[in-house]
């Protein structure tokens, strides 16, 4: 039964793969910074990224979010795919006996 399920949802997304536009992704900025390491010179063009507490990371977040989201909106059982996965992964849990 899983595996139908699995190889069904298979074939439909690549049927729906050819519907399905991908946008560019905006463009990184490289920052060239050259750090020496025993000689040897390594090039880190995206070291900008690294502090992900600057306005500049979280603009370049934000731009990428909106292209991905942009592309995910259109697959069109995206979300009969989710409320599948909803209804398979809500069950009743339980957990090891504790004191309170």
């Amino acid at each position: 039964m899983k595996t139908t399920y699995f190889l069904a949802l298979l074939l439909v997304f690549a049927s729906c793969q050819s519907k399905i536009s991908m946008k560019e992704y905006p463009k990184t900025e490289k920052k060239e910074v050259i750090d020496t390491y025993f000689g040897v010179e390594l090039v880190d063009n995206y070291r900008w990224l690294e502090d992900d507490m600057s306005a500049e990371t979280a603009d370049w977040v934000k731009r990428q979010n909106v292209t991905t989201q942009s592309y995910l909106a259109q697959i069109p059982y995206r979300q009969k795919l989710a409320d599948r996965l909803t209804t398979l992964m809500d069950f009743e849990r339980v957990g090891a006996p504790f004191d309170e």
